[in-house]
C-alpha cells in the first residue's frame, strides 16, 4: 500500500468550523492541489513504535535496583504520593505491565516521521472519513505525550463510527514536542514557543500540504497554540484550548456574575489542597534513578 504520501490529493478542507471545538476566525481557504507537492527535507516515512528489548530490561533493572527511601506516613499528600501506593505501581510496572501491549496499542494508527528544519519530527496523521474533513493540528502537554490522545483519534476522524455526522470528520495530526518522545532533541541550545509553532505550521502547509488548518492545544499545548495564533495567523482556521489558565488578576469579587464567583472559589479551593505537586514534595532517592524519581511525582499531578 505504500505510506500514502507519494501520490495524494485529499481535496479541499471544509469551509466551516465546528462550533463545539473551534473559534471561527474567518480566514479565506485556498484551493489545497495536492497535498504533498511541497516537502521540507524528505517526504514523511513510516514509523512505527519498537522498543528494543534490551533496552526494556535495563528500564525494568533500574526501577528494580532503586533505593527507596524511609518509609514516611499521612493521610495526605504533605510528604508527596503515599510510600505504599508507589511501591504497589512500581511492582506492577516491574512484574505485569505489559510493554508490548502498549507498543500495540502506540501503533493502531498511521504514524510518521519527518524532517522539519533541524528537527525529526514524530507525528500521527490520521485521515478524516467524510465530504470535506477539516485538518486539525493536536499539541500535548508537559509532563505529556501524544500517548494522551489516542482514544480522541477515532471519534475526531471518523465520527459518523462513534454516532456522529461525516460532514464533522477531521484529518488528525498529533505531532511529538521536540525533545518528546520519538521526535529529536533540539542540539546545543533550548527552543521556546516562536521555534515550536513555526516548525508546526511547516509540518501542516509545506510537508502535509494544508494551506489552512485548526489547532488545539492544554497545558504547554495551550502555549503553542496560542503561539500559532501569534505568529501564523493567516494559516489558521481557528482554535480550541483545554487547561487554560488565567492570564490576569479577576474582577473584583463586587463586579463578579455569581458563576464567576462560584469559579473562583472552586478554584481556589483546588490550589489550596489539590496541588501540592506545586511545591515539588516528592522525597528523592538514595542516588536518585530518573525514572524512579519520575514515577514518584508524576502520580501526583492525578492525585
Amino acid at each position: 500500500m505504500g505510506n500514502g504520501y507519494a501520490n495524494s490529493n485529499l481535496g479541499p478542507s471544509r469551509r466551516t468550523t465546528l462550533a463545539a471545538l473551534m473559534t471561527a476566525m474567518g480566514f479565506p481557504l485556498f484551493s489545497q492541489g495536492n497535498l504533498y507537492a511541497q516537502v521540507v527535507g524528505s517526504a514523511p516515512r513510516p514509523f512505527r513504535v519498537d522498543v528494543p528489548q534490551a533496552k526494556v530490561d535495563r528500564i525494568l533493572t533500574r526501577v528494580r535496583e532503586a533505593e527507596w527511601p524511609d518509609r514516611l506516613d499521612a493521610p495526605d499528600l504533605r510528604y508527596g504520593v503515599s510510600w505504599d501506593y508507589m511501591k504497589a505501581l512500581a511492582e506492577y510496572w516491574t512484574e505485569h505491565f505489559d510493554w508490548r501491549k502498549s507498543e500495540a496499542n502506540l501503533n493502531r494508527y498511521s504514524q510518521f516521521i519527518a524532517r522539519v528544519e533541524d528537527y525529526d519530527i514524530h507525528f500521527y496523521h490520521v485521515r478524516g472519513r467524510g465530504p470535506k474533513p477539516m485538518p486539525l493540528i493536536v499539541t500535548h502537554g508537559w509532563p505529556g505525550s501524544v500517548f494522551e490522545f489516542l482514544d480522541a483519534i477515532g471519534p475526531l476522524s471518523d465520527p459518523a463510527k462513534y454516532g456522529g455526522s461525516a460532514d464533522d470528520a477531521f484529518d488528525v495530526v498529533i505531532p511529538s514536542l521536540p525533545g518528546f518522545g520519538f521526535s529529536s532533541k533540539p542540539n546545543g541550545k533550548p527552543i521556546g514557543l516562536p521555534t515550536v509553532a513555526r516548525l508546526w505550521n511547516r509540518l501542516m502547509t509545506e510537508v502535509l500540504g494544508y494551506p489552512t488548518y485548526g489547532a488545539q492545544g492544554g497545558d504547554f499545548g495551550r502555549l503553542v497554540t496560542v503561539q500559532l495564533a501569534l505568529s501564523h495567523r493567516d494559516s489558521l482556521l481557528g482554535v480550541h484550548f483545554n487547561g487554560l489558565f488565567e492570564g490576569r488578576l479577576p474582577p473584583p469579587e463586587a463586579e463578579q456574575t455569581p458563576d464567576e464567583r462560584a469559579w473562583r472559589r472552586t478554584l481556589d479551593a483546588y490550589n489550596a489542597t489539590q496541588r501540592d505537586y506545586a511545591t515539588f514534595k516528592t522525597i528523592s532517592l538514595k542516588p536518585s534513578p530518573s525514572l524512579s524519581l519520575i514515577i514518584r511525582w508524576v502520580p501526583q499531578l492525578g492525585s
